[in-house]
C-alpha cells in the first residue's frame, strides 16, 4: 500500500490545498514530483492507496486510451491504408479509449488522519 503525508500549503473555510513530494508512483521514471491535492476543509494530510486501486486507476486512466489509440490506428490501416485514414482511425480509437473509461472518485483514496 502507497503511503504518503503532506503538508497543507493553503487554507480556505471550506477547502484545503495540501502538496505531496515524491508520491506518484504510476510510472517507472522515479521523479518525485509534487502533487497537489485539494480536499475538503478538516481532512487529514495523509493519503494512502492500495496496490489493486493504484492499477486500477492506472488502467482507467493510462492504458485504456492507449489501447484505443493503438488499436483504432491498426484496424483503420488493416481497412484503409492511407495516413489520413489511419490517423483518424487513432483518434477515434483513443477518444473510445477515454470513453470507456471508468470515473474513480475518492472512494479509492483512503485519508487518513496524521497524529503528530
Amino acid at each position: 500500500m502507497l503511503k504518503v503525508e503532506g503538508e497543507v500549503i493553503a487554507r480556505s473555510a471550506d477547502r484545503q490545498v495540501v502538496r505531496f513530494s515524491g508520491s506518484c508512483v504510476a510510472c517507472a521514471s522515479s521523479c518525485h514530483a509534487p502533487v497537489t491535492v485539494e480536499l475538503p476543509a478538516g481532512a487529514s494530510s495523509s493519503l494512502s492507496v492500495s496496490m489493486q486501486d493504484q492499477f486500477r486507476l492506472s488502467l482507467h486512466s493510462l492504458l485504456m486510451p492507449l489501447a484505443g489509440f493503438l488499436s483504432g490506428a491498426a484496424l483503420f490501416n488493416w481497412w484503409l491504408p492511407q495516413d489520413a485514414f489511419v490517423l483518424a482511425g487513432a483518434a477515434l480509437g483513443f477518444l473510445a479509449g477515454v470513453r470507456l473509461c471508468r470515473h474513480e472518485g475518492w472512494s479509492r483514496v483512503h485519508i487518513e488522519e496524521v497524529r503528530s
